[in-house]
């Protein structure tokens, strides 16, 4: 099988899911954003071994038996006393500490199950149905991400949506965010998903670092960068490259650092500066935006010593 990683779930209001709440009859999930490191695990068709991945990697095929030990150990002693499903990639979260600290969370928490072998014309097969996907996970004895709400599109328009923002399960503080998801836009095409993600207030970047005489200026790109470019946001990047990359925790991570930070801010903020801000001044921000990331960098470094 072709590796396929789990699909990149943009804020709501995105292009990518812009009709997710456009007909009425949809129903939606609505489930508790984990934050964890994303993966999968699969039955190789040939072989039959079983294969585990980061978001970006085949970690069986790479021989990594590095990343994600401890809940890749926890996940194959489950395996041997059921076998996955041949037919279906499982998308999981890796849950290795990353940003919040839960104080009682499973190794591995089930995302979505995808179908292999019924590929519609971008060569991805479509994903179970909720109940489907909890039965399954509950057959292999992986717990499924909570679920905060399941109905029509037409009642929680009748909502506030970021209402149903939970108290996470698995810590004493509120859910990093929810994850919206439509299985089954109809459409004359074809049926189709669309997913969605809302961030909580706590944890949208608010960073208050000081850098230099960014403050003194207070143009909007220093506005930009002391509201988006968080010590969270700059660990969530150091983690896509070590965990998802493999990259060596060291300094040599700056050469991709900051450049991955800026994307990231673009990417998933552009809609909220487009509205708020006149003007980026994108040398500025390549100048600043990497001070930050070497302070991060160093604190994380700190941390394995």
């Amino acid at each position: 099988m072709t590796f396929k990683k789990y699909p990149k779930i943009e804020r709501l209001g995105d292009d990518d899911n812009r009709e997710i709440l456009l007909y009425g009859e949809d129903t939606l999930v609505i489930e508790e954003k984990i934050d964890g490191g994303n993966g999968s695990f699969w039955i190789d068709d040939k072989t039959e071994q079983i294969h585990e991945g980061s978001r970006n990697r085949n970690l069986t095929l790479e021989e990594d038996e590095k990343t994600f030990l401890k809940q890749r150990l926890w996940l194959r002693k489950k395996l041997q006393q059921v076998k996955p499903n041949k037919d279906y990639v499982y998308y999981i979260e890796w849950m290795q500490k990353h940003t919040i600290s839960y104080t009682n969370i499973p190794e591995v928490i089930g995302l979505d199950i995808r179908l292999k072998h019924q590929a519609n014309a971008e060569g991805f097969g479509m994903f179970l149905g909720m109940d489907a996907r909890e039965q399954e996970f509950k057959r292999l004895g992986i717990e499924s991400v909570p679920t905060a709400w399941r109905g029509k599109v037409q009642e929680l328009k009748k909502m506030n949506v970021t209402d149903l923002i939970p108290k996470s399960k698995y810590y004493s503080g509120k859910a990093e965010g929810i994850v919206i998801k439509n299985y089954c836009r109809k459409h004359p095409r074809g049926n189709y998903q669309l997913y969605a993600k809302i961030v909580t207030d706590e944890f949208k970047e608010n960073n208050k670092a000081v850098f230099g005489g960014v403050r003194s200026k207070n143009t909007d790109t220093q506005k930009i960068i002391g509201e988006f470019a968080t010590d969270a946001r700059i660990r969530k990047q150091i983690h896509r490259l070590t965990i998802e990359e493999g990259k060596k925790l060291d300094k040599k991570l700056m050469q991709l650092l900051p450049t991955y930070v800026i994307k990231d801010i673009l990417r998933e903020e552009f809609a909220n500066i487009y509205e708020n801000y006149k003007f980026i001044d994108f040398k500025d921000m390549r100048s600043k935006v990497p001070r930050i990331c070497f302070r991060v960098l160093n604190e994380e470094i700190e941390k394995q010593k």
